[in-house]
């Protein structure tokens, strides 16, 4: 069975402005698309018809086909990136993840406020996952230990 080009998950004019319609268009319907006409054509000259995605990958990997295996992996990297963008309606985490956003922060909205808070901060205090790596004054003032197994 031959590959084929999913749908996008959205309506094409659904990321407007930041992505228009005849960019979607382009992306998914010309560029995406090449690269399933391109697996299919391979597979079916290597005989790997039936197999799914991943195996094709994992195929063109061993035998060294990086024709195949750039094709196969741009279907792929493809097909996911259009599940990681969503129209504005559709960025609201569902399921456990909203669970334990609201668990952590009481609801989206304050975790989103924490990351902007946090944004001009070092990279390991933004969300608030690790203190300060200060010293308190006293442990300042006093000289350092050792590890008892250095000179």
């Amino acid at each position: 069975m031959a590959f084929t080009l999913p749908d996008l998950p959205f309506d094409r004019q659904a990321l407007e402005p930041h992505m228009s319609g005849e960019t979607l268009d382009y992306h998914h319907g010309k560029h995406h698309k090449a690269y399933v006409d391109k697996v299919n054509a391979a597979v079916a000259e290597k005989a790997l018809g039936g197999a799914s995605l991943s195996q094709v990958i994992r195929a063109a990997a061993e035998q060294g086909d990086t024709g195949l295996f750039d094709n196969a992996g741009q279907f792929w990297n493809h097909n996911f990136f259009w599940q990681c963008l969503a129209p504005p309606a559709g960025q609201r985490p569902t399921g456990k993840l909203a669970e334990l956003i609201d668990a952590a922060f009481g609801s989206t909205d304050r975790m989103l406020a924490k990351l902007k808070e946090g944004s001009g901060r070092p990279f390991r205090q933004r969300l608030g996952l690790a203190g300060p790596r200060r010293r308190r004054a006293e442990d300042r003032l006093a000289p350092r230990r050792r590890h008892p197994g250095r000179a």
